[in-house]
């Protein structure tokens, strides 16, 4: 076998260790054994395809690679996890140390502690009172400390991205027993001043949402984005620019490499390591500077040791570092991602493209392709959605984003003497949300997929392509590979829409007291909300946008009380019509969503809507389609309907009722479906 770039006598043990090790990890932390093994299963096929002489060796390596990472998710999830979470609910009286204040809406500050519980230190994120003394970085506290869980709330995926963060608590409510203030010098203290200097010198020389986006890609603060333009960044497949990733290392170094490139390589490779170093505590890291911070490294490490480099060790070794020293990190979405798209950037396209003559913008948008394509299965697995137009966008977006980015970090080397620059940067990121904006109106920007069936053939496409990549297949071959997988893959999708439009589908989201019902059957929809709730609205909108239903055609609300937060959250949201049953306090000429409400009293009504019939009976909303009935009634009514399905929301959770079934299901953010030839089941929303 010719020896490439970085291999070594092992071939692909390191490799196939890694893999094995991941999918040990995953088996473990999911409690999903045959997926994992199967995955497994896939991945020696492919290095065994790859290298069949050393099948023996690199079958050993896995073998040990996935025994130890189940061995190392258990042994942390008994050790550290599980006590550390059998913590909340109790009150402790805790010495921490604080690392990271972070300024929130109300003048409150988060603070991050590093303090010991149950026996182990770990982060946990204090909301400190307004009137709580100034704490900075570096100060120590001690604190009596209500311990709190973080709980899962579907409106947000707070709970997953703190625990991808190895955080599993927090404190809302404390007493500050005594407060130390650090008196010596802290470095992390001092760059975050500096930070906050520049920040104020980008506000004060651009206008407030362009200073918002660039202190996003700069620093990856993205407090002061509005929704609207994440919503954009995301929709287009160019929301990495407002998070500091790999990218801004790589740029960062490469700047730094061109001032060092007289010195030696090993004083070289230390002052790299160093001003990293500094450059990750300068801003928000994620786990994906951590991760390219490790492969620049290794990379750089590889000349000093008489290697050349290569990019698949070297991301596979960063896997194994990241993962050994924080396993939670394997719950992280933003891991993957940043994985996927290293494997994108520099396995996938370079083996496409290497051979390929055209010309450099030809390969340049192949090369977006490629990493478009290895973040998109990642990307539908654990966010439900996609960019498809992520290519073009990053094509046409990100020379004006990485020039504005450039200006930034210049900025930020001169200590500010550069400010004169900044209404050219922004100029640039104005250009960026406009182009984004026009770009995502086009139809099919991006793709969401919520159903079983698509995402298992999301996961089996992948893994098809990623063996073929593995045993080498020709780039026009692999080409017309990847045309197959995505045409069958349409096909599913255009079949689970079939099936889903020719079913009802009944969502009851919210708090266990309060629940607000979005009716859908196809992509007609009605959201049907008889509380009081304002916060309801977050929930009915954030499952109208994992749906992809963005054009519900009728809101009816109890009274205007709740009408305040179905204005804000809907407000991206193409409401055709609403009816209010409670006109009291309704100021007049006054709209909701943009529509002007009608109102239709609280004795009841009957809804005519699609081929449905709703009918509100007080607090009890019956829905009548295809000869079937379904009720929804709070906990406490005592009327026992005759329904296909009945329905009953408040304490302690809330509960669906089928015919002929033997035991309710019962649970908060549930949804019903029902075919047309009256079989149903109930699934999470």
């Amino acid at each position: 076998m010719n020896r490439k770039a970085g291999s070594s006598i092992r071939g692909h043990g390191v490799e196939c260790f890694t893999l094995a090790w991941t999918a040990g990890l995953l088996a473990a932390f999911l409690d999903r054994i045959v997926p994992a093994l199967l995955l497994f299963a896939a991945g020696l096929l492919a290095v065994w395809i790859a290298d069949r002489r050393r099948c023996t060796m690199q079958c050993a390596a896995a073998v040990i690679g996935f025994s130890l990472g189940m061995l190392l998710w258990t042994g942390y999830d008994v050790r550290i996890r599980q006590p550390v979470c059998a913590m909340a609910g109790r009150t402790v009286e805790c010495t921490g140390y604080v690392s990271d204040v972070t300024e929130i809406r109300g003048g409150r500050n988060v603070c991050t502690l590093r303090t010991k519980i149950a026996g182990h230190t770990q982060s946990v994120d204090w909301y400190a009172d307004a009137e709580q003394p100034q704490i900075r970085i570096g100060d120590t506290v001690v604190l009596k400390a209500a311990l709190s869980a973080i709980e899962p709330d579907y409106r947000y995926h707070t709970a997953e991205y703190q625990a991808g963060k190895g955080k599993y608590l927090r404190i809302y409510d404390a007493e500050l027993i005594s407060h130390q203030p650090d008196s010596g010098f802290s470095l992390r203290r001092t760059l975050r001043d500096y930070r906050a200097y520049i920040k104020n010198l980008i506000y004060e020389k651009t206008a407030p949402q362009d200073a918002a986006l660039l202190c996003a890609m700069i620093f990856g603060d993205k407090s002061g984005l509005d929704s609207e333009t994440s919503d954009l960044l995301r929709h287009s497949g160019i929301g990495h620019i407002a998070v500091v990733s790999g990218l801004h290392l790589v740029m960062f170094c490469a700047v730094l490499g061109r001032l060092l490139r007289r010195t030696s390589a090993r004083l070289r490779f230390l002052l790299l390591a160093l001003c990293m170093a500094v450059f990750i505590l300068l801003v928000d890291a994620s786990v994906s500077v951590f991760r390219a911070a490790l492969m620049l490294l290794i990379a750089n490490a590889a000349g000093l040791f008489g290697r050349e480099r290569d990019t698949l060790r070297s991301l596979s070794l960063a896997v194994l570092i990241c993962t050994a020293a924080a396993p939670y990190v394997i719950g992280s979405a933003s891991f993957w991602l940043t994985v996927s798209a290293v494997l994108g950037i520099g396995v996938i396209a370079p083996r496409l493209t290497a051979d390929l003559r055209a010309p450099r913008i030809v390969k340049d948008f192949l090369s977006f392709c490629c990493v478009s394509g290895a973040v998109f299965p990642a990307s539908l697995l654990l966010c439900g959605e996609g960019s498809v137009l992520a290519p073009l966008c990053n094509l046409l977006i990100l020379p004006a984003g990485t020039l504005a980015l450039c200006i930034g970090f210049l900025l930020l080397l001169t200590g500010g003497l550069t400010a004169f620059l900044l209404p050219a940067a922004g100029m640039l990121v104005r250009f960026v949300r406009a182009a984004a904006g026009l770009l995502t109106r086009l139809p099919g920007t991006y793709l969401k997929a919520t159903e079983l069936p698509v995402l298992i053939s999301v996961l089996l496409g992948a893994a098809i392509l990623l063996v073929l990549l593995a045993a080498g297949i020709r780039p026009k071959h692999f080409a017309a590979a990847v045309l197959y997988v995505c045409t069958a893959l349409v096909c599913i999708a255009s079949v689970s829409s079939a099936v889903t439009a020719r079913q009802m589908r009944i969502a009851v989201l919210g708090g266990s007291r309060q629940a607000a019902a979005v009716i859908s059957c196809g992509r007609s929809v009605m959201v049907v909300d008889l509380t009081d709730q304002p916060r309801n609205a977050q929930y009915a909108a954030a499952f109208l946008e994992r749906q992809g239903l963005t054009h519900p055609a009728m809101l009816v609300l109890h009274q205007g009380k709740a009408a305040a937060g179905y204005q804000d959250a809907f407000a991206g949201f193409d409401v055709q019509s609403v009816l209010i049953r409670e006109a009291d306090a309704w100021r007049e000429n006054c709209t909701l969503c943009g529509v002007q409400p009608e109102f239709c009293g609280t004795d009841g009504m009957k809804i005519t809507f699609k081929d449905m019939t709703v009918t509100l009976l007080g607090e009890t909303v019956r829905i009548q389609w295809n000869g079937m009935t379904v009720d929804i009634l709070p906990a406490d009514s005592g009327e026992a309907p005759k329904a296909n399905a009945v329905i009953r929301y408040g304490e302690p959770l809330c509960s669906f009722a089928l015919a002929g079934s033997k035991r309710p299901s019962a649970g908060n953010n549930m949804m019903l479906r029902l075919t047309a030839d009256g079989r149903g089941d109930v699934v999470p929303a």
